[in-house]
């Protein structure tokens, strides 16, 4: 826009909307299923009576405005509103230290938003978000939280770090898995936006 990078998004081909994305010197966003993405006659019904947009064609619409979009609490704002087909986590990241927040969205509000900065049930410098409510137990059989969080506190705050995330918590298992498809790690503050495309033998 003007001759400058409004945003840099993740994609698929022949994809509409964005998987994840980040607007240099603003803000940054990850999308996670909730409810295994709803059910398809229920989306479609949303669609064509409300005009609800997917999850990552909602997120898409707000990124191609961001400069309308005054700071970081405007973003959680236009995050958590706007009707969806399906239900979704937005993982979001801004500027400063205490500028992130996982938006748990129902399809027409946000059930939930948890920022930094709480520190109700984890630790408060960072947020882990897999793919369930934060508020609930991990299920046993899909539980990523639990070593997810056990390899956040072992990196530790001050190993923070694109090849830090990668080396220690992403590319570990169970959070790099076989149905993982693309981790990204983001730095809006510097423009940091790095993605690993995993293949089927992850």
């Amino acid at each position: 826009k003007n001759a400058s990078i409004l945003y840099t998004g993740t994609t698929i081909v022949s994809f509409v909307g964005i998987l994840n994305a980040a607007a240099p010197g603003r803000f940054s966003y990850s999308l996670d299923a909730r409810c295994q993405g709803g059910h398809l006659i229920v989306n479609l019904i949303e669609a064509i009576t409300k005009g609800a947009a997917t999850p990552t064609q909602h997120a898409r619409s707000i990124f191609d405005t961001a400069d309308d979009i005054a700071d970081f609490d405007g973003f959680i704002q236009a995050m958590s509103s706007g009707n969806l087909v399906d239900d979704a986590y937005y993982i979001l990241g801004g500027l400063s230290q205490d500028e992130g927040a996982v938006v748990t969205r129902g399809r027409n509000r946000a059930v939930d938003v948890w920022r930094i900065g709480d520190t109700s049930n984890s630790s408060s410098w960072y947020r882990l978000e897999t793919n369930y409510d934060h508020w609930l137990p991990a299920p046993s059989a899909d539980d990523r939280r639990t070593p997810g969080m056990a390899n956040m506190e072992n990196l530790t705050q001050n190993g923070v770090s694109v090849s830090g995330l990668f080396d220690h918590v992403l590319s570990v298992w169970p959070t790099l898995n076989p149905h993982t498809d693309v981790s990204c790690v983001m730095a809006p503050w510097n423009a940091t936006y790095e993605c690993r495309v995993w293949g089927a033998s992850s």
